[in-house]
C-alpha cells in the first residue's frame, strides 16, 4: 500500500512543478497580452463611451484576469472546517474542479471565436 502512495505523491508533485514551472506563466502571459490588446479607456469616462464590440472584447480579458489574480489565493487558501470526510476526497475534489475549469475555458474560446463571425 505505501508503494501506491507513493507513487501517487511524486505523481502529483511533478504536476505541481509542472504547473508551476511552465502552466502558470503561459497563463500569466496570455493575461498580459489580452490586457496589452484590450480597449481599457484611460479614465472612468471613457468606460461610459465604449462601443459594444469593445465591450464584447473587454469582458472575457476580465474574465481572465480575474481568474489569474484568484488562482494564487485558491492555492493558499485553507479549508474554513477540518471535517475529515471532506479530507478523504481532496483528489476527487482537485480533478472535478480542475476538468469543469476545461470545460469553461473550452467553452469562452468557443465562444471568443463564434463571436467574432457575428
Amino acid at each position: 500500500i505505501a508503494q501506491p502512495i507513493t507513487l501517487a505523491m511524486e505523481y502529483v508533485a511533478q504536476g505541481a512543478h509542472h504547473f508551476f514551472r511552465q502552466d502558470l506563466p503561459k497563463v500569466f502571459s496570455l493575461i498580459s497580452r489580452a490586457l496589452v490588446e484590450a480597449p481599457i479607456p484611460a479614465d472612468l469616462h471613457g468606460w461610459g463611451k465604449l462601443k459594444r464590440d469593445e465591450v464584447f472584447h473587454l469582458v472575457p480579458v476580465l474574465a481572465a484576469l480575474c481568474t489569474g489574480v484568484a488562482i494564487p489565493f485558491a492555492l493558499l487558501a485553507k479549508p474554513a472546517s477540518s471535517n475529515a470526510r471532506t479530507e478523504t476526497y481532496w483528489l476527487t475534489r482537485v480533478l472535478v474542479l480542475r476538468a469543469m475549469g476545461a470545460v469553461y475555458l473550452a467553452a469562452f474560446l468557443t465562444s471568443a471565436f463564434q463571436n467574432c463571425a457575428l
